[in-house]
């Protein structure tokens, strides 16, 4: 079942960042808990994701890259308030 849905998601996407660039914001659990010995392109394509979800500037770079217009504009209004919340807790963690 979740090699089918990956495999969907590839056929969409064939390159991860671009698929980053769409639906990373979207995305609020992602586990690599999958067996993809059989598919090494399928194993890359896991990595490369988890990698980009793990960076919130990766993403930023993504979406800078591949999206365009009003969804761009939107996308760097998310990345900004999120950046002024990491630092805003970077902060709070400095004070305690």
């Amino acid at each position: 079942m979740f090699k089918e849905k990956i495999r969907e998601m590839m056929a969409e996407y064939p390159n991860p960042f671009e698929w980053c660039a769409h639906r990373a914001r979207f995305v609020g659990i992602f586990s690599l808990d999958i067996d993809t010995d059989d598919d090494p392109a399928m194993q890359k394509w896991i990595e490369t994701v988890a990698q980009v979800l793990s960076d919130h500037e990766l993403i930023c770079r993504c979406e800078e890259e591949f999206l365009s217009g009003d969804v761009l504009e939107k996308r760097r209004w998310y990345a900004a308030n999120e950046r002024r919340r990491q630092k805003r807790d970077r902060l709070r963690a400095e004070n305690e």
